[in-house]
C-alpha cells in the first residue's frame, strides 16, 4: 500500500498544495510550522521537521543556513553531454497532464505497464 494511502487509512491528515509554508524557530525546542490550506490559516507546533521532497528540496531553503543547514552540492563536468544525445523527448504521462496541458502535481500515483 502507497505511503499516502496508509497514512489515510490511518486517519492522518495528509494536504496538498499548502502555500505560504514558513518554518519558526527551526533552532529551538518546538518549531512551528505556519501554510495556508484551501484559504485557512494553520499553524504546527512540532518536536522536529523532517524535509522528505528529493535531493533539490523547498524545505531545505526554509532552514536558516548555519549550524542546522549543510548544503552539498556537486556539478559534474559532463552534464553538457545530454546536449548532444540523439534521443527522443518523451512528453509527460496522461496521468500526469489535467485537460488544458497544465501538469498535475496531486498524490495521484501512475502505474506504467512494463
Amino acid at each position: 500500500m502507497p505511503l499516502i494511502a496508509r497514512r489515510l487509512a490511518d486517519g492522518g491528515d495528509v494536504r496538498f498544495k499548502a502555500t505560504d509554508t514558513s518554518v519558526d524557530d527551526v533552532t529551538g525546542d518546538r518549531p512551528t510550522i505556519r501554510f495556508t490550506h484551501d484559504g485557512q490559516q494553520h499553524q504546527l507546533d512540532c518536536d522536529f521537521v523532517i524535509g522528505c521532497d528529493g535531493s533539490r528540496t523547498c524545505t531545505r531553503f526554509l532552514i536558516p543556513e548555519g549550524d542546522i543547514r549543510t548544503d552539498f552540492f556537486r556539478q559534474y563536468p559532463f552534464a553538457w553531454s545530454g546536449i548532444l544525445a540523439d534521443a527522443w523527448v518523451t512528453p509527460p504521462s496522461p496521468c500526469h497532464t489535467l485537460s488544458d496541458g497544465r501538469l498535475d502535481e496531486e498524490d495521484q500515483p501512475c502505474r506504467h505497464p512494463r
